[in-house]
């Protein structure tokens, strides 16, 4: 079983994060149309994302008799304990999870490679096969959230 802390209250990708289809061109000034999207987060998201790949690369460096990114089928279990009393949509918080634990975290993608936080192969059906046990608990103290990574059992 694989046990990751990420520290600081869960924040959720999608909120206020904006995508741009158009860029300003340098010569013209006039917009174009970009070759693909980027998107940009939220700074609350970004702030959580680095502690979240600070916490993933300090586990690859503690546990290096496991192999990485381990390519076996899990049931990711998460308990987000949150710092303020919301409507909370638990699927977007496995989104920013999943995509940190598969390299994906969306930040610091020129200065810190995939490599050195990925846990996990990918977040698709064929290596995360359930999130049974999730939930979302209250804690005003030390908000956080625990990740289990779990052998998955039908």
């Amino acid at each position: 079983m694989i046990h990751i802390t990420i520290p600081s209250c869960p924040m959720v990708k999608k909120n206020g994060a904006k995508t741009s289809l158009f860029m300003k061109d340098k010569k013209s000034g006039q917009l174009r149309q970009r070759p693909s999207p980027v998107h940009y987060y939220t700074d609350a998201y970004k702030q959580w994302a680095k502690e979240a790949i600070k916490a993933c690369a300090d586990y690859k460096n503690k546990n290096t008799d496991i192999e990485y990114p381990s390519t076996d089928r899990f049931n990711l279990k998460c308990i987000f304990y949150i710092n303020v009393n919301r409507v909370v949509d638990l699927s977007a918080l496995y989104e920013g999870v999943q995509d940190v634990l598969a390299g994906n975290a969306g930040v610091w993608k020129e200065s810190v490679p995939a490599r050195l936080y990925q846990i996990i192969e990918d977040d698709s059906i064929r290596f995360i096969g359930s999130h049974d046990g999730s939930r979302v608990v209250l804690d005003y103290v030390n908000p956080r959230t625990e990740v289990y990574l779990e052998e998955f059992k039908l």
